[in-house]
């Protein structure tokens, strides 16, 4: 465990836009791939969604099933075999390298499916197999959207998004690891519950691969991100001189905070340094993002007079 005194910076908002160029030049190398194995789809009871209930149990899994042309026994279309998808082509978004695999399957009669047996039909699970690709060995962020779980390099993992498929925005959960440099196997189990993905027919999951290599260990949550920035509301109006700008709302402001290295990280202090931007440029509720020096009286106060906070790997917090 290492002892760091954690400077944010207000200057990380505009810092931000640079990294992402330098992280843009890092994504160059890595690779997602494009075509991807899947067999499925098999029965998917309600709340059978996690741990559980995997029919390809029965052969020791899908980890130690090899893509074949044998037939597999499937309660929603009698027998099924193992096929390949296209996946999307790959995007960077939010410093986030990744990829859409949409698992369908049109040959089943869901229409028929339904009409008997009623919404419950449409549930369905399958697994999927794909690699990715690390150009050089590092420490890197993983998150998949759409998936319970999932097997990387045969080690197995929970920490899939079920109900949030779009991890680009929030990048709730995830997980960091070293990857050596190399092709590292990726094999996720998929299951369509109505209540995450609808009733649509035929049903369709959108699976979304993304990662990222990590460039510092303690980083700021994004602004839009789960837990990212609380602030106060901008309240802007015209003074008696005639001259228009503005105040912050209130007193209190929160960031959330991310260790994505390998040790706990201890914050000790919080320090605000830099003005950004004067209040009167503010013309969109975005820009608040330039506006947060306003609150270094308080975050400051608050920091140097609250206890020190740990952060364990991969965990965020709020820092006040």
């Amino acid at each position: 465990m290492r002892s760091l005194i954690a400077l944010v910076f207000c200057s990380v908002v505009a810092r931000g836009f640079e990294e992402q160029k330098v992280l843009l030049d890092h994504h160059g190398g890595i690779k997602i791939a494009s075509e991807w194995e899947v067999l499925g789809p098999f029965q998917s009871g309600t709340r059978e969604q996690q741990w559980g209930a995997d029919p390809l149990e029965l052969y020791g899994g899908f980890h130690n099933i090899t893509f074949s042309h044998d037939p597999f026994p499937s309660t929603l279309n009698g027998t099924v075999y193992f096929q390949h998808i296209k996946a999307s082509p790959t995007e960077t978004t939010k410093n986030l390298l990744h990829r859409r695999i949409p698992v369908t399957f049109p040959n089943v009669n869901w229409h028929g499916l339904q009409e008997v047996f009623g919404w419950s039909a449409l549930q369905f699970q399958s697994w999927i197999r794909g690699s990715i690709n690390i150009p050089l060995s590092g420490r890197y962020g993983l998150w998949i959207g759409s998936a319970v779980e999932y097997y990387l390099d045969g080690v197995y993992y929970d920490t899939g998004n079920l109900y949030d498929g779009d991890i680009t925005t929030y990048s709730r959960g995830g997980v960091f690891l070293h990857l050596e440099e190399g092709e590292h196997l990726f094999e996720i189990r998929v299951v369509n519950d109505i209540r995450a993905s609808g009733g649509q027919v035929p049903p369709k999951v959108d699976v979304k691969v993304a990662l990222k290599r990590v460039v510092e260990e303690l980083v700021v949550a994004d602004y839009e991100s789960f837990g990212g920035w609380i602030v106060p509301s901008v309240v802007m109006g015209t003074g008696r001189s005639g001259k228009e700008g503005g105040c912050l709302a209130g007193e209190w402001g929160s960031l959330a905070v991310r260790n994505e290295g390998s040790e706990k990280i201890l914050i000790t202090e919080i320090q605000v340094n830099e003005v950004l931007s004067p209040l009167s440029v503010l013309t969109h509720f975005r820009d608040r993002l330039k506006l947060i020096y306003q609150m270094n009286r308080f975050i400051s106060s608050q920091a140097n007079n609250g206890p020190s906070q740990y952060i364990s790997p991969t965990s965020t917090i709020p820092t006040s």
